[in-house]
């Protein structure tokens, strides 16, 4: 059987989040998810605007060790993701809401500003 590989341009990716454990290991797995987005895209990452969020029970020495492998800055407490403030402790449904509005005003302005389209090739 014949595999056939499709996809859709893709010019530029500008906001991608993976989660994992803080250890070594799933260090290691994201390293590869990284790599192969480079292998298949062709798009780079550039660590100096990357962020690695550790959430505070990890150990300030294994984020320091996972910066200094892979060259992310390392951020704790609050930071935002599309224009939401992303939190790491319970929270309101307010602050779902204002995760959802930020998204969806994200992905307007985008959609206002490129043309749809749509070109698939075989691999």
């Amino acid at each position: 059987m014949e595999v056939v590989f499709k996809y859709q341009a893709c010019f530029f990716s500008d906001d991608v989040l993976l989660f994992a454990k803080a250890n070594k290991e799933q260090a290691a797995i994201v390293r590869e998810v990284l790599d192969s987005f480079y292998t298949v895209l062709g798009l780079n990452i550039n660590p100096s605007k990357s962020l690695l969020f550790c959430s505070p029970s990890v150990q300030n020495k294994a984020a320091k060790e996972m910066q200094g492998k892979y060259g992310f800055r390392t951020v704790s407490g609050m930071w935002e993701f599309l224009a939401a403030k992303i939190i790491h402790r319970p929270v309101s449904n307010n602050l779902h809401q204002e995760i959802i509005d930020g998204v969806r005003m994200k992905l307007m302005d985008w959609s206002s500003r490129f043309p749809v389209y749509q070109q698939e090739e075989d691999f």
